[in-house]
C-alpha cells in the first residue's frame, strides 16, 4: 500500500542536513577541504565517485546527477523522492510536523455601548446644503459635516447594527466649488427676499390721491 501521511519536506530538509542523510546511508566518505568524497554506492568507482558539499549538495560524477539530501537518499537506495523522505523520517523515529496554520489577525474588538457619537458634526453646514439636503434630516440621522478629526473636511454619515449600536462613521468629502456654489446662492436668495420685502413695505408707504368728492367740487 502506497504510504499517503503527509510530509513537509522543507520541515525535514530543516531537521536533517546533508551529513547526516550521508551518516543514515552508511556511506564511507573522506573529507577533502569544504567536500567529502568517496565511492559510490550504485555506480562504484573511485574516491570522487560522489562527492557531497554541506550546505549546497551532493553529485554523482557517475551518473552526472546530484541534488539536495533527500535525492541522496533516493539515488543511493534507487527510490522515488517521497519514499525517500519517508526512509529519513522513518529513521528520525516520527514524522515531520505540520506546518502551523497561520492565524487570521482577531477582529477589531468595539465597545459594548458602541462608539461614541460625534458630538461636533454640523447639520446645518453649507456643504450640507450643497447636497440637497434638509438640516432637520441630517440632524435626525445624526450626520453633518466635520470640521475637525479623522473626517474632516468630509460630510460624515454613522453606520448601527440592526440594535441600534453605532459601528462607525463613513465620510464623503466635500466640494469646495458646490460649498462656494451653495454659499453664493443662499446670499442670492436672501437677498432677494429682502430687496421683496423692502420693495413691498415702500408700495405700502406710498399713499393713493383721494377721488375730490362733491362738496370739493362745490
Amino acid at each position: 500500500m502506497t504510504d499517503t501521511k503527509f510530509i513537509d519536506f522543507p520541515d525535514l530538509k530543516a531537521r536533517v542536513s546533508i551529513e547526516q542523510a550521508a551518516q543514515m546511508l552508511g556511506l564511507n566518505l573522506t573529507k577533502h577541504g569544504s567536500q567529502f568524497r568517496g565511492s559510490c554506492p550504485v555506480h562504484g568507482g573511485g574516491d570522487r565517485t560522489l562527492v557531497v558539499t554541506p550546505l549546497k549538495g551532493f553529485y554523482c560524477f557517475g551518473e552526472k546527477q546530484g541534488g539536495d539530501q533527500i535525492s541522496l537518499v533516493a539515488h543511493c537506495r534507487q527510490v522515488p523522492v517521497r519514499d525517500a523522505a519517508a526512509w529519513m523520517l522513518d529513521g528520525l523515529g516520527g514524522a515531520a510536523s505540520k506546518p502551523a496554520r497561520e492565524k487570521l489577525p482577531a477582529a477589531p474588538q468595539r465597545p459594548p455601548n458602541g462608539l461614541k457619537a460625534l458630538d461636533y458634526l454640523q447639520h446645518d453646514h453649507e456643504s450640507v446644503k450643497a447636497l440637497g439636503l434638509a438640516p432637520e434630516t441630517v440632524q435626525a440621522w445624526g450626520a453633518g459635516f466635520a470640521a475637525k478629526g479623522i473626517l474632516r473636511g468630509r460630510f460624515a454619515v454613522p453606520i448601527h447594527d440592526r440594535e441600534g449600536t453605532l459601528l462607525a462613521y463613513v465620510g464623503n468629502r466635500c466640494q469646495r466649488r458646490a460649498i462656494a456654489e451653495a454659499a453664493l446662492s443662499q446670499r442670492l436668495r436672501s437677498a432677494l427676499s429682502d430687496f421683496r420685502s423692502r420693495q413691498g413695505a415702500g408700495r405700502r408707504a406710498v399713499s393713493c390721491p383721494r377721488a375730490a368728492s362733491s362738496a370739493d367740487r362745490a
